[in-house]
């Protein structure tokens, strides 16, 4: 059996000055550009981390408050604790240690601060998911645009039929759009809707063909927009429901 190596104190004195130095710097990188790791990157990054390296409380901030009020916290664990916000997942603040010492404020980086974040991430995304639910609910059954024709007329005009569906009633805004050579809004009419119905709109030749000459291809959008009262607080602003592309040949 192989003798087992003690290192000897002058070997811990160089590991000191020399090997813990260059962690420190590193993970102080690291910490400094979390932003930069995507999660799965992020959890990695942190399991390479130094236990020790820190931040001292003498350093972070110290002179921007009274003396020796400075942050103070261990790398390893502000890494932890961005996961855990980044997540919603209070796991990761078992892995959270508070450093404590003489020089600095060690709270930012706790368990309990940890978990303080984690319980409002969790909190905003519950409000963002029962928002988005209050709105889904809001605009159920908006009209859409269903189908569009356009017939060519024996004057080289094109007659536009839109047939629309749904059962919210109320205000909406219609947009017939060409799409090249840049956007060019052709109608643009608001409707009040009660129940399935075709609008019908005359599209001039000239108008659709623009600025270029033929033989072209003309791209159009159709899009519904559902204009909720002034007073809605769910709703805000206009909402759009549909868009209906098709092509007009211009001979």
């Amino acid at each position: 059996m192989s003798p087992r190596f003690t290192p000897s104190p002058v070997w811990c004195l160089l590991y000191a000055l020399w090997i813990a130095p260059a962690l420190a710097a590193s993970d102080a990188d690291l910490a400094q550009n979390l932003d930069r790791y995507s999660t799965s990157e992020l959890e990695a990054a942190c399991a390479r981390m130094s236990s020790r390296s820190h931040v001292s409380g003498l350093t972070d901030g110290a002179w921007m408050a009274l003396p020796f009020g400075g942050r103070t916290y261990y790398y390893r664990s502000a890494c932890y604790q961005e996961l855990a916000r980044r997540t919603g997942n209070a796991s990761w603040c078992t892995r959270v240690e508070e450093r404590k010492t003489l020089f600095g404020d060690g709270s930012g980086v706790s368990p309990a601060q940890c978990e303080r974040q984690v319980a409002q991430v969790q909190s905003d995304r519950a409000e963002q998911q029962a928002s988005a639910a209050r709105h889904a609910a809001a605009v159920k059954g908006a009209f859409t645009v269903r189908n569009v024709t356009a017939t060519e007329q024996m004057q080289g005009d094109w007659q536009l039929q839109v047939a629309l569906e749904g059962r919210l009633a109320g205000r909406y805004q219609l947009e017939v759009a060409r799409l090249t050579p840049k956007r060019v809004v052709l109608v643009s009419e608001e409707l009040k809707l009660e129940h399935d119905t075709l609008q019908r709109w005359l599209l001039p030749r000239h108008v659709v063909l623009g600025p270029t000459t033929p033989p072209m291809i003309a791209p159009l959008a159709v899009s519904l927009s559902y204009l909720p009262p002034v007073d809605d607080r769910i709703v805000l602003g206009p909402h759009l429901t549909s868009i209906y592309n098709l092509t007009l040949s211009l001979p």
